[in-house]
């Protein structure tokens, strides 16, 4: 069995460029994190934008988590906890 551990979920937004998603991915990536789950929704009214709902897995007051998501702040346009959770 696989020991228990914590998730925490997130929203986030890039810029419509190419590469964008590549790169808030590649830099999740970077620091550690596994990501369990990545979802895309368009965004109502915003032709061509979409939200982007992730779940990974860490502890979401870890210092490396918050390192990547101040990093993430840099390139994504918008982002957002919706909180953490034991598995």
């Amino acid at each position: 069995l696989k020991p228990q551990g914590t998730n925490f979920q997130m929203l986030f937004t890039t810029k419509n460029e190419t590469g964008a998603l590549a790169e808030a991915i590649n830099l999740i990536a970077s620091y550690g994190f596994n990501m369990e789950s990545i979802k895309s929704r368009a965004i109502p009214n915003e032709p061509w934008s979409y939200y982007f709902h992730v779940e990974l897995e860490g502890e979401l007051e870890s210092k490396q988590t918050k390192e990547m998501l101040k990093k993430l702040e840099d390139i994504c346009t918008d982002i957002k906890i919706l909180g953490s959770y034991t598995k």
